[in-house]
């Protein structure tokens, strides 16, 4: 009832009155745009006219150039095609065009008339769908609900408004004044890239031709290019006047986004929220300081102005490849997998990047809960697996100076490799872990049975180390026995067949050990290979693994890419699945 009335109400009042004009000003200007059936008919016919003189030159000269026809037929046929051709061509072709035209206008028609109410029932009938299967997903969910307080709303929203007022309008601002600047970094990348591709196409049959093409032919396959030159030309010139127009829009509607991101990433931060699509649901903050609050959200209104900048800036350099690369970063710095940009990305920008957490070193859930449940500081556990990390890389490298890896086996991420990369450093870890019980991790964190995490995984992990600690400090191995286990911990139980030689060479040694020894390394290959197979289930700690080899197979040292795994924040080893 409340509706209906508050809807006559809008109907009769000025509200809808401007609503009303507004669409019919709109309309009008639609309106008084060219209809596209004439110009396209007018077009095509004078093309094909100035076309006439080209058609009865090459007809002719195909004509006369007839071997097997005498030249008294070949003036009868050059006498019909005169006769009938000149006057019959343009009647021809303009009823012929003609057609064409009005099947498209009335395709066009149709199209414009009928294809919104069958966009529109579309729409309608997958939003009701979506709409269906989200509400029995969330019905099927039994999750842990977490809410804000209206004191940490109510903080969240002035900080929303106060960065719009501030940072928002510093950034729209900022984004239109480059608007020159983007407008003619893009209309001098345009030529410069199509002027690369005409000279590419104009001398690339020079470069790929083939012997037997005599030089002839290759000019006149040039000149033939040339020939269209003018009318390349005049259509990119359209295009570019088209894509200018596209640019400024783009960088308004950027603008707008920016505002709207002004307002509503640094609201979300403040109250403590992260976003629905980067983790499991949302959390709020574990604190109550609204100290804490207020800067994390002037950081927050800061990290749009410096976004702004690295994705601008990457615009005018050229550089898509970066561009790409930047807005990927930005999607995992939203969903918390990573707290910073790569150093590569950062160097785009001239501002200084901040690093946001949730109100802590990081927007990573797992390794919170890991780092409670062993009761130290979520740094630490993002420190193991950082330091495990840089483990196998120095490993693998080590490998491939030695001869046991080639890069180019390294390079196609082989299974055996997944599982025993990880597998080799975890040897180091047993061997460094003197006590029973315990382990000891490079970075000197310790994990003890009675405080270490509990669940199948980490108690299938853990009975694994354990067997392949207690295994290792039952054996005294000599230099040669240890790089044999070694090499057969980086097989990761593959055949030598389908290893590189000198990995395939370790291997058979170690299956030349004396029995004695060969059984009690084969129980601690059992149990390493066994924790690393559990750890290579987990996705995170795959992707992780990936990025790790990668680095590895980096011929110019895998700076950036080591770069880029240090400042990813998940925790793969330490998180249930």
């Amino acid at each position: 009832m409340a509706i209906g009335s508050w809807s006559s109400a809008f109907l009769r009042g000025p509200q809808a009155r401007w609503v009303f004009d507004h669409f019919w000003n709109a309309y009008d200007s639609v309106a008084s745009l060219p209809d596209v059936c004439p110009i396209g008919f007018a077009t095509t016919y004078l093309a094909s006219l100035v076309l006439m003189p080209v058609i009865l030159y090459v007809v002719l000269s195909m004509v006369w150039s007839l071997a097997a026809v005498g030249s008294a037929r070949k003036c009868m046929s050059t006498f019909f095609i005169l006769l009938l051709g000149v006057p019959l061509y343009p009647v021809l072709t303009a009823v012929s065009l003609l057609a064409i035209w009005l099947v498209l206008g009335v395709l066009g028609v149709a199209l414009a008339t009928l294809g919104p109410i069958f966009a529109v029932a579309f729409l309608w009938q997958r939003s009701l769908v979506a709409k269906k299967e989200f509400i029995e997903q969330q019905r099927e969910l039994d999750p842990s609900v977490n809410d804000i307080t209206c004191i940490q709303m109510l903080l969240g929203l002035f900080m929303g408004i106060l960065c719009l007022c501030t940072v928002g309008l510093l950034t729209f601002s900022i984004t239109i004044l480059k608007m020159p600047v983007l407008v003619m970094s893009g209309f001098c990348q345009a030529w410069w890239r199509a002027g690369r591709a005409w000279l590419e196409l104009i001398n690339g049959r020079e470069r790929s031709g083939n012997s037997s093409e005599s030089s002839e032919d290759v000019d006149n396959g040039s000149c033939f290019w040339w020939y269209w030159f003018p009318l390349v030309l005049v259509a990119w010139l359209v295009f570019v006047a088209l894509g200018v127009c596209v640019v400024i829009l783009v960088v308004l509607i950027s603008a707008l986004v920016k505002l709207i991101a002004s307002v509503v990433w640094p609201a979300y931060v403040t109250a403590g929220w992260l976003r629905y699509f980067g983790s499991e649901g949302t959390r709020r903050r574990s604190d109550t300081c609204w100290r804490s609050a207020i800067v994390d959200g002037l950081k927050a209104g800061y990290q749009v102005l410096w976004a702004s900048d690295v994705l601008t800036n990457a615009f005018i350099i050229g550089d898509p490849k970066r561009l790409v690369k930047a807005c990927e970063q930005f999607k995992e710095l939203a969903k918390g997998q990573r707290d910073a940009l790569d150093g590569d990305c950062q160097r785009l920008s001239c501002l200084p990047p901040v690093v946001l957490g949730l109100f802590g070193p990081s927007w990573d859930l797992a390794s919170h809960e890991a780092a409670k449940k062993l009761g130290i500081s979520q740094d630490k556990v993002e420190e193991a697996w950082r330091s495990l990390a840089q483990l196998m890389i120095r490993l693998g490298r080590e490998g491939v100076d030695d001869g046991l890896l080639t890069r180019e086996w390294v390079q196609e991420v082989p299974a055996e490799l997944c599982i025993g990369l990880p597998a080799r450093a975890m040897l180091d870890t047993v061997e460094r872990s003197l006590n029973d019980g315990e382990l000891v991790l490079a970075c000197g964190l310790v994990f003890r049975n009675d405080t270490r995490p509990k669940g199948e995984f980490f108690d299938k992990v853990w009975g694994n180390l354990m067997l392949a600690r207690r295994k290792r400090a039952e054996v005294s191995l000599t230099t040669a026995e240890r790089d044999a286990l070694c090499a057969a911990l980086l097989a990761g139980g593959g055949k030598p067949e389908g290893l590189p030689d000198g990995l395939a060479a370790g291997v058979r040694r170690f299956e030349e050990l004396p029995q004695a020894t060969h059984a009690a390394c084969r129980d601690i290959l059992r149990g390493l290979v066994a924790c690393s197979v559990e750890c290579s289930r987990r996705r995170p700690f795959k992707e992780k693994l990936q990025v790790t080899i990668e680095c590895i197979a980096d011929e110019t040292g895998g700076r950036d890419l080591l770069d880029d795994l240090v400042r990813r924040r998940d925790t793969p080893l330490l998180s249930e699945p």
